[in-house]
């Protein structure tokens, strides 16, 4: 499953999305809206593996990964600004 949260002031899904084959075709579609230099960091978010994809350091996207048994279960993608003032880029 993902889930994007855009607070209204970024694009992302508007409901969860379920399914390993929709999930990754609208990741892979996500990616078009990405600004240029777009860099990405493997980064640790509430105690679970996530990357941050960040532009001149500055953090535009926080995607948390709930895996188990080797395999990711849930997909939770932050690209609220308000919610990313915490969160520094390396």
């Amino acid at each position: 499953m993902f889930t994007g949260d855009g607070g209204g002031k970024a694009q992302t899904a508007l409901k969860p999305v379920h399914g390993a084959d929709r999930v990754a075709r609208g990741m892979l579609g996500g990616l078009r809206w990405l600004p240029p230099g777009t860099q990405v960091a493997v980064v640790e978010a509430n105690g679970a593996p996530a990357l941050l994809l960040h532009v001149d350091g500055r953090p535009v996207q926080l995607v948390a990964l709930d895996i188990a048994g080797g395999k990711v279960r849930r997909i939770d993608a932050v690209l609220n600004p308000d919610k990313l003032g915490w969160v520094t880029a390396p």
